[in-house]
């Protein structure tokens, strides 16, 4: 449990019996360092003043101060150990400007030397001409270093926060400061700290008491307790934060350093407290110390436990909780949250049988609860989620406990319900891969189920508007009939049974590779001039890097054609939308027996390539675009292909022979004489996005709808493709 102890100021008074010792004073208690009071070790030179209240002393009587001790904190200091210290009284109780020294000509100086050997932690004592105490002024106390030499950084004194600027000082490695004629002091000052210090020679008329603390017991509980200090009676006032005294809830005659205050509500609250002498002698009022009244569940260490209700029955056994009084975490930041202070609270569960839980959070702030689970305090998170009013948590060992940590960032602290039911586990880990340009095959993994839906369709579309499978009684699901190229997305639900599901876990993305993404199903080019546009970004190196050619490549998307009569040159262009593209072209029969006809890469991003070679009536070309590298599987992307030349191709696919469709260019129907019947007919627009589909459409389609352009028609006849340009007019 963090409790935030706020102090204006501590006094400690030390009463030291025994002939021959003195009585001391102590004013602060705090370790504070790097405030550069009473010197700075660090730099050459310093002076400083500060301001010490007779509230704070508290000897009333005064007495004559013999020396006085500072507390040093490092790893000692040889080179700062030239000091002259002045005392005196004053009225001031801080300073208002970085120029508002008191005058030295007030002031008696009492030291002037060596302060000696400073080589570890402690008290540093300064004996001092003997300076009377008049028991009713404050003290200001002037330091001024004067040693040229520095120590280290890490070489410091400790000091304690006040409620007003009482320290002031300058440093400087150049100019030793005049304490007649002080320079304006450095940056930063005034300062509300005092370095602590002990006044050897006084005694506090009643002692107040010290190191006070305030720690919650439970929500309606908080116990205080304080240092003696030599006391055996005290009195507290205590009340909301902020509480004027003399307003607040008084409590007398307590005879133990502690007391147990009862009956607290959630929130902030301070209390002071001081010692009763008798006789009507008071000390000094110490305080106010600040805590906070949490949920016990603040801390993880005391989880509130949460019963886990059948799926639907949670309602009406909500857990009201409040953010507002939570504290910053104690445990480290969560996997999926690594910003800013979460305000949390803790509770355990124990997993059902199912192995998956549903968080359900309502009230006010309770759609921006933010959550983790774990399988003990401490630990790393096994689960992670931003802010929702539902999450589920699937893959748990039945039977096991766990910890739940909910919290809100600190903007959006408030009420909120909680309360857990039994869920149908959400399946995780989805997964595609393509077996071919028209299948997939979808995995994802159990969690715990044994039956699942899923939806799947073109990427981006709207859940309902999908392709819908139940019934799946394994975590994996075959999709066929899908289009090369083409981005789909899918989601998939457990399904428990009696209306039970989990929820939908999706969308996951995907890419088909063209459906020309190897050699074996490269596009036949049928006649020229040809154009295609695609995105190869599903493109896969499924034939590992192509090293026909002496620059060797990636495995691309794939083109091919057979010449019958040659009258001139075939050129083939390859212009590539921002990645490297490499061109080759190959002869050969088959795609087991290639030779390099000639390969084309201008080693940059978006480059254009070309190849022009003089074909040989007869033989089949096969021309591969594809990243450039041949050690390096990296994607392709978009670009468009022409083929140009003087030559007529033959048709390879005895189901396309005498294959001919016309008018082309078009206005809007597209005939075609063909000895056998057309399955389908796709239409691709530049660029590769299939735009609709036509099966059995007889021997027409009509492309009126069409903007003006060139486009591709993929036509199939049992079960071979072959693609056409047409040019819609």
């Amino acid at each position: 449990m963090k409790v935030k102890l706020f102090f204006w100021f501590t006094l400690i008074t030390f009463l030291v019996p025994g002939p021959g010792r003195a009585q001391e004073v102590q004013v602060g208690d705090e370790n504070l360092i790097d405030k550069r009071l009473p010197v700075e070790p660090y730099y050459v030179y310093s002076y400083s003043q500060q301001i010490y209240l007779a509230s704070e002393i508290g000897d009333n009587d005064g007495g004559t101060i013999t020396a006085i001790k500072f507390y040093f904190h490092g790893n000692g200091i040889s080179n700062s150990n030239e000091w002259t210290v002045y005392i005196g009284h004053t009225t001031k109780t801080e300073f208002t400007s970085n120029t508002d020294w008191i005058p030295v000509s007030g002031m008696t100086q009492v030291f002037s030397g060596d302060i000696g050997t400073v080589s570890a932690d402690g008290w540093v004592t300064i004996d001092i001409t003997d300076w009377a105490y008049n028991g009713t002024d404050n003290i200001v106390i002037a330091v001024d270093e004067n040693q040229s030499g520095y120590d280290g950084s890490s070489d410091d004194f400790y000091c304690t926060a006040v409620s007003s600027n009482r320290g002031i000082e300058y440093h400087s490695d150049t100019n030793n400061p005049d304490p007649t004629n002080p320079p304006t002091a450095s940056s930063g000052s005034p300062k509300a700290y005092i370095p602590n210090i002990i006044f050897v020679g006084l005694e506090a008329s009643c002692p107040a008491p010290n190191s006070a603390t305030a720690t919650p017991a439970s929500e309606t509980e908080a116990t205080l307790n304080w240092n003696a200090n030599g006391a055996t009676q005290w009195e507290l006032e205590w009340g909301p934060a902020g509480f004027t005294q003399g307003s607040g809830t008084t409590v007398t005659g307590i005879t133990q350093p502690s007391y147990q205050l009862t009956g607290l509500t959630l929130g902030d609250y301070d209390y002071y407290v001081r010692a009763d002498c008798g006789g009507g002698t008071y000390s000094n009022w110490t305080g106010p110390v600040t805590w906070t009244q949490t949920h016990s569940n603040n801390d993880c260490a005391n989880a509130l436990n949460l019963t886990v209700y059948s799926n639907g029955n949670g309602s009406g056994n909500e857990v009201a909780q409040n953010t507002n009084f939570s504290t910053p975490s104690s445990m480290s930041q969560t996997s999926c949250d690594d910003f800013g202070d979460n305000y949390d609270l803790f509770y355990s569960f124990t997993a059902p049988a199912s192995g998956a839980v549903k968080i359900i959070t309502g009230g006010a702030k309770g759609d921006k609860i933010e959550a983790a689970v774990y399988t003990v305090c401490g630990g790393t998170d096994i689960a992670c989620y931003d802010q929702s009013s539902t999450k589920t948590v699937s893959g748990l060992t039945a039977g096991n406990s766990y910890i739940l940590q909910v919290w809100h960032d600190s903007g959006e602290l408030g009420e909120f319900t909680i309360v857990l039911e039994e869920a149908c586990p959400n399946p995780g880990n989805l997964d595609a891969v393509s077996t071919s340009a028209t299948e997939a095959t979808l995995t994802w993994n159990a969690n715990g189920g044994s039956q699942w839906d899923l939806e799947w369709g073109p990427a981006g579309f709207t859940q309902g508007s999908g392709t819908m499978v139940t019934g799946v009684t394994q975590p994996t699901y075959q999709l066929t009939g899908l289009s090369g190229g083409t981005v789909y997305d899918f989601y998939v639900r457990s399904d428990c049974g009696s209306g039970m599901y989990s929820d939908w876990v999706g969308p996951y993305s995907w890419t088909q590779p063209p459906e020309n993404d190897d050699c074996a199903h490269a596009t036949e080019i049928a006649s020229l001039p040809y154009q295609d546009s695609m995105d190869a970004s599903g493109a896969t190196n499924n034939n590992g890097f192509i090293d026909i050619c002496s620059n060797s490549m990636n495995d691309g998307v794939w083109y091919k054609f057979t010449v019958s009569q040659v009258n001139g040159d075939i050129n083939v262009t390859a212009d590539p939308n921002g990645w490297d593209l490499q061109l080759d072209v190959y002869e050969g029969t088959d795609c087991s027996a290639l030779s390099c006809v000639h390969a084309a890469d201008g080693y940059g991003v978006g480059s254009s390539e070309n190849i022009t070679f003089t074909p040989t009536a007869g033989s089949t070309y096969y021309i591969n675009v594809g990243y450039y590298s041949g050690n390096t599987d990296r994607p392709e992307g978009p670009f468009t292909l022409d083929v140009t030349g003087n030559v007529t191709l033959k048709q390879n696919k005895p189901e396309f022979q005498n294959f001919v469709i016309y008018p082309n260019p078009t206005r809007g129907i597209i005939y075609w004489n063909s000895s056998k019947a057309v399955q389908s007919v796709s239409v691709i627009e530049p660029g590769g996005k299939k735009l609709f589909r036509f099966d059995n459409p007889g021997n027409t389609i009509d492309l009126s709808r069409l903007a003006t352009g060139t486009y591709i028609l993929n036509i199939t006849i049992q079960g071979i493709r072959q693609s056409f340009v047409v040019v819609k007019e």
